[in-house]
């Protein structure tokens, strides 16, 4: 899963802005931005047809009303949710990290 990394000088400055404005720009790594690339990542796993939404849910502890509408945005998954799906689906936060963006945090440190 690639994710735009912190190279964004040399795109316009409108594309630039629009990725601020969706949260992708800039170097930092915050808990709302892996909270969506978690949730990009189980809509894929339903798009591709990996699993079902409704097995998802089952797999996760989530219940299926309540998973469908994170897949579709109206809801959030609260902290102790979206650690339950990620220990029942043995990924990490690591996981949604891209390798650019931990060089780019221990180059600042």
């Amino acid at each position: 899963m690639q994710y735009p990394n912190s190279n964004f000088g040399t795109m316009g400055s409108s594309t630039t802005l629009f990725l601020k404005g969706i949260g992708l720009a800039g170097n930092d790594v915050n808990f709302r931005q892996q909270q969506r690339r978690l949730v990009t990542h189980l809509r894929g796993l339903v798009r591709n047809g990996d699993v079902t939404e409704r097995s998802l849910a089952r797999l996760t502890g989530v219940s299926q009303p309540h998973m469908h509408n994170v897949l579709k945005g109206k809801r959030l998954l609260s902290l102790e949710m979206a650690d339950q799906v990620l220990a029942r689906l043995h990924l990490d936060l690591l996981d949604f990290i891209e390798p650019e963006e931990f060089l780019e945090w221990q180059r600042r440190r």
